[in-house]
């Protein structure tokens, strides 16, 4: 059995996430990053809605940064139980794992270990390049073991013309390949 492509591990993970998302059964961690901004951010925003749509929606979704999240903070965010929902999205924008000190790379490591079932943790890369390190093996393999790591890759000329000739048809207009090349 031939072994996948990068490419094809990127994209089934892509496909399963998207597909975890749209049937409502996100998991429990997710990497998201990749050099497509508008994919990225668009899928994020789709399942923090999904995940913070209700009446205390605000009381469900805890966001750091890399300069306010020390991992007690983290730690604090996702031991907080949901409020008149199920689940908790605790969202964290572009903190780089493998550069941390080995002091918080450790207990970063610990709270994936053992991460609830009502939480849904998501850190996203927008500024900072995810680069897992195969020399921090703990911390790799943890990563490797508990997270779905989702890149979102820019698609090819001719999935952005199929993409946009679907967006005019659900609109009744028609557009040709050609000029849908052009956009």
């Amino acid at each position: 059995m031939a072994k996948k492509k990068p490419d094809d591990a990127a994209a089934e993970a892509e496909r399963r996430f998207k597909a975890d998302l749209k049937a409502g059964t996100l998991g429990s961690f997710y990497i998201i990053c990749g050099e497509e901004a508008f994919l990225r951010s668009h899928y994020v925003e789709l399942a923090t809605k999904k995940l913070t749509d209700g009446p205390a929606g605000e009381f469900n979704f805890h966001r750091f940064s890399a300069d306010d999240c020390p991992p007690q903070a983290l730690a604090d965010a996702i031991d907080a139980m949901p409020m008149m929902a199920e689940r908790t999205l605790v969202r964290v924008d572009d903190v780089d794992l493998f550069k941390l000190p080995e002091g918080p790379r450790e207990q970063y490591r610990g709270i994936f270990e053992d991460l609830p079932e009502y939480v849904c943790l998501v850190f996203v890369y927008d500024t900072v390049e995810y680069k897992p390190n195969g020399q921090m093996r703990k911390l790799s393999d943890t990563i490797k073991k508990r997270a779905q790591v989702v890149e979102f890759q820019k698609p090819s000329e001719r999935e952005l013309a199929t993409w946009i000739a679907r967006h005019f048809r659900a609109e009744g207009k028609t557009i040709s390949d050609k000029l849908a090349g052009y956009l």
